[in-house]
C-alpha cells in the first residue's frame, strides 16, 4: 500500500491552500483584535467618565479604520513579496 492511500490528507499537495487559508485567517484576526481592543477601551472609558457610549462608538470606528489599514499594509507586503519571487 502506498503512502498516499494511507493518508486522506496530504500537506504536501495542499500546501498552497493551507498557506492561503492562514493568510485569510491572519487578516480576520487582525481586524477582530483591533476592533475588540478599541471597543473594550471605549467601553471602559464610558463607564469611568459616565458617558452614554460616545467613546465606545468613536473608538470602535478607530478600531475598524486601524484594522483595515493594517490589513491593507499586510496585503501590500504580500503582493510585493510575490512580485519579487515571480521575477526571479
Amino acid at each position: 500500500m502506498t503512502d498516499q492511500k494511507k493518508r486522506p490528507f496530504s500537506f504536501k499537495q495542499s500546501g498552497e491552500w493551507l498557506e492561503n487559508l492562514s493568510i485569510v485567517m491572519r487578516f480576520g484576526l487582525t481586524m477582530a483584535l483591533s476592533i475588540g481592543v478599541f471597543f473594550y477601551i471605549g467601553l471602559r472609558l464610558d463607564r469611568w467618565l459616565e458617558t452614554k457610549g460616545i467613546f465606545t462608538v468613536i473608538l470602535t470606528i478607530f478600531g475598524v479604520i486601524g484594522g483595515a489599514r493594517t490589513v491593507y499594509r499586510q496585503v501590500m507586503n504580500l503582493t510585493e513579496k510575490n512580485k519579487d519571487t515571480d521575477t526571479h
